[in-house]
């Protein structure tokens, strides 16, 4: 996961195939998704909550298909 993006690019491209995507709230990156809406958006350098949020994601079809629906609602 990225410290810093300019333009989360991979994000945006992840989000228009509806893709559900965890991102990191550095700068560049938190702007593109809104928490548990479009995906999640955890701390930097903290790899249980991503492994947390990894698994929420693989468990819950039913989370992982409403944000894979937003992100690409949000990228049209």
């Amino acid at each position: 996961l990225s410290e810093w993006e300019s333009f989360a690019l991979n994000t945006m491209e992840a989000m228009t195939f509806s893709i559900p995507v965890i991102t990191t709230n550095a700068p560049g990156m938190s702007e593109q998704v809104k928490d548990n809406f479009e995906g999640f958006v955890i701390p930097l350098h903290d790899p249980i909550t991503l492994a947390q949020k990894i698994m929420s994601l693989k468990r819950n079809r039913t989370l992982a298909n409403f944000f894979a629906q937003n992100a690409l609602a949000h990228v049209k």
